[in-house]
C-alpha cells in the first residue's frame, strides 16, 4: 500500500525559488554564468501536467538530445521511436502517478523505467545511426502545496555504461580463463599438447572439407567426413575432461546432425557449421595462448597416471549418456568392477579408442530402443558393463565388455568377418558388393526407404571401418579379442593387451 507523504510547505517553495533564482541568475549575469552552467553535464527541464517540456533550464538538454527546438515538445513523443514502446507506456503511468500528491515520491522512484535507458538516434529515413545511454530522474515541484511541475534531470551516462560493459566483459573473460585453467591444470603437458595437435589437424581437415564441398555433388559424404573429425575432437576432449571444449564440439556435432536430417542440402545450409567452426578455432587458439602464459606448466603441472586412467571411465560414461540421448535409447552403464588404475600407462590411448569405438557401435546398432525391448520382454533399460579381470599371464592387461543387446547373430558374424576384412585390406581393394559381411550389413542396417538406405549404408560402413581400425591397432600392439555368449541375453568381449 502506497504511503501518503505530504512535503513541507517551505521545502516546496524553496525548490521553486531555487529554479527561479537559477534562471534569473542566467539572465542577469549573462555570458559568465552561461559558460559555467554550460559546463554541467546534466540537463534540467520542467514537465507540465500534459507531460510537455515546459521550460529548459540549461543548454545540456539540447546537447544530450541533439535537438535545438525542445520547448513545448511532448516528452513522451520525444521518446517515441528512440526507446522501446513498452518503456514509453510505463513512463506515462509513472508520470501520472507522480502528479498524484497522495502517493509517496520515494516509493514511486522504484517505478522509474528510465533510470538508465539506451536512446537511439535515427536518420531522416528512420534508420538507426547511433545511440546514447541516458539516465533520467524525476522530482516533484510544489507551488502552494500543489504539484505544479515535474523537474527532469537527464544525464548522458554512455561513458559510464561503456566502462561498466568493458568491466563486465573483462570479468567474464577472467572467469572463463580461470575455469579453463583449472580445467587443464590436472592434465599432463604431453597429453595436452597431443590433444592440441590432433584437434588442430582435425579442424584443418574439417576446414578443407567444407571448402571443397562447393565442388561436391554428395553432401552426405561431406557431412560424414566432417562428423568423423568432430567426433574425434569431442572424444579426445571428453577423455581429458576438457568440458568447455567438449561442449563446443557437441554444438558443432548437433548442427551436423541437424543437416543429416534434411533431404535437400544447399550451400547456405553449411553457413552455421562454418560459423561454429570459427568458434572452435578461436577456442583452440585461446587454449594455446593460455598455455603460453603458463610457462611453468611443463615442469610443475604434472598429473598422476591414476588420474589419467580414471578419465577413461568418466569419458566413457559421457559417451554413453550422449549417444543414448542421440539415439533415443535408455542404457545402464555399470563400471564398479572396472579398476582403471590397472591400465598400463602406455596402453591408455589404444584401450580408450577401442572402448569408445565398441561402445559407439553397440549403442548405435545393437542395443534396441525401449519400446523394442518391451516388445520382446526385455528390460527397457539396456545394460553395458565393463570389468577388469586377473588374467593368468601377469604381463597382460585384460578387461571385459558386455551388453544385453539382442542382435547376437549379427555379432557372431562380425567376429567371423573381422579377420576376413583384415585379410581383404592386406591384399588390396575390393568391390563393395563383394565385401565380407556386406549382405549381413544390408540386412541389419538398411530400411525400405531409398533416402535412409544411402545414409545408413554410409553410416554402417563407417562404423565397421572404425571398428576395423581400432581392432587393427589393438592387434598391432599384440592385443586379442575373444567374444563369448554368456547367456541368451548377454554377449561378452574379453580384450587383452600386453602391458609393455
Amino acid at each position: 500500500m502506497l504511503e501518503y507523504k505530504k512535503p513541507p510547505k517551505s521545502e516546496g517553495l524553496n525548490l521553486e525559488n531555487e529554479v527561479v533564482r537559477l534562471r534569473s541568475a542566467l539572465e542577469q549575469k549573462g555570458s559568465e554564468n552561461s559558460q559555467i552552467f554550460s559546463l554541467l553535464d546534466e540537463g534540467i527541464f520542467l514537465l507540465d501536467e500534459q507531460f510537455s517540456i515546459y521550460s529548459i533550464l540549461n543548454p545540456a538538454v539540447k546537447n544530450i538530445f541533439e535537438d535545438e527546438n525542445l520547448e513545448g515538445t511532448d516528452f513522451l513523443e520525444l521518446l517515441n521511436n528512440h526507446v522501446p514502446a513498452k518503456l514509453i507506456n510505463d513512463t506515462r503511468e509513472y508520470l501520472n502517478l507522480l502528479f498524484k500528491a497522495d502517493l509517496d515520491e520515494q516509493i514511486l522512484d522504484e517505478l522509474n523505467r528510465l533510470e538508465r535507458v539506451e536512446f537511439y538516434f535515427n536518420d531522416s529515413m528512420g534508420v538507426w545511426t547511433s545511440s546514447k545511454f541516458l539516465s533520467f530522474k524525476f522530482k516533484r515541484l510544489y507551488k502552494e502545496n500543489n504539484i505544479s511541475h515535474i523537474i527532469c534531470i537527464v544525464k548522458d551516462v554512455s561513458r559510464i555504461s561503456h566502462l561498466e560493459k568493458q568491466v563486465s566483459l573483462s570479468e567474464k573473460e577472467a572467469k572463463k580463463q580461470m575455469e579453463w585453467m583449472i580445467n587443464i591444470l590436472h592434465i599432463k603437458p604431453q597429453l595436452l599438447q597431443e590433444f592440441i595437435n590432433i584437434t588442430d589437424d582435425e579442424i584443418k581437415k574439417i576446414d578443407q572439407t567444407l571448402k571443397n564441398s562447393e565442388n561436391s555433388d554428395n553432401p552426405a559424404f561431406v557431412l560424414t567426413k566432417v562428423e568423423k573429425s568432430i567426433k574425434t575432437v569431442r572424444n579426445n576432449a571428453a577423455f581429458l575432461d576438457l568440458q568447455f571444449f567438449e561442449e563446443r564440439a557437441k554444438i558443432f556435432q548437433d548442427k551436423i546432425n541437424g543437416l543429416n536430417e534434411k533431404e535437400n542440402i544447399t550451400g547456405s545450409d553449411f553457413v552455421p557449421i562454418v560459423l561454429q567452426l570459427g568458434d572452435l578455432k578461436k577456442t583452440l587458439q585461446d587454449i594455446k595462448e593460455l598455455i603460453n602464459r603458463l610457462n611453468y606448466l611443463k615442469t610443475t603441472l604434472r598429473t598422476t597416471r591414476r588420474y589419467e586412467a580414471s578419465l577413461i571411465v568418466r569419458a566413457l560414461s559421457d559417451v554413453v549418456t550422449n549417444l543414448s540421448h542421440d539415439y533415443d535409447k535408455r542404457i545402464r552403464f555399470i563400471y564398479k568392477k572396472f579398476n582403471s588404475n590397472q591400465i598400463p600407462f602406455q596402453r591408455i590411448p589404444i584401450i580408450k579408442e577401442f572402448l569408445f569405438t565398441l561402445t559407439s557401435y553397440t549403442i548405435a546398432h545393437v542395443i534396441e530402443k525401449p519400446e523394442e525391448r518391451k516388445a520382446i520382454n526385455l528390460d527397457p533399460v539396456a545394460t553395458i558393463e565393463i570389468e577388469t579381470t586377473s588374467p593368468a599371464k601377469k604381463n597382460v592387461f585384460e578387461f571385459k565388455f558386455r551388453h544385453d543387446g539382442r542382435v547376437i547373430r549379427m555379432e557372431r558374424l562380425l567376429e567371423k568377418i573381422m579377420d576376413e576384412t583384415l585379410n581383404h585390406h592386406k591384399t588390396g581393394a575390393y568391390d563393395r558388393a563383394s565385401r565380407p559381411g556386406t549382405e549381413i550389413m544390408r540386412l541389419f542396417f538398411l530400411s525400405d526407404s531409398d533416402y535412409r538406405e544411402q545414409k545408413e549404408q554410409i553410416h554402417a560402413d563407417k562404423i565397421l571401418h572404425d571398428f576395423h581400425l581400432a581392432h587393427k591397432k589393438l592387434k598391432n600392439k599384440g592385443g586379442r579379442i575373444k567374444i563369448t555368449f554368456t547367456t541368451e541375453r548377454y554377449i561378452e568381449y574379453t580384450i587383452s593387451v600386453p602391458k609393455k
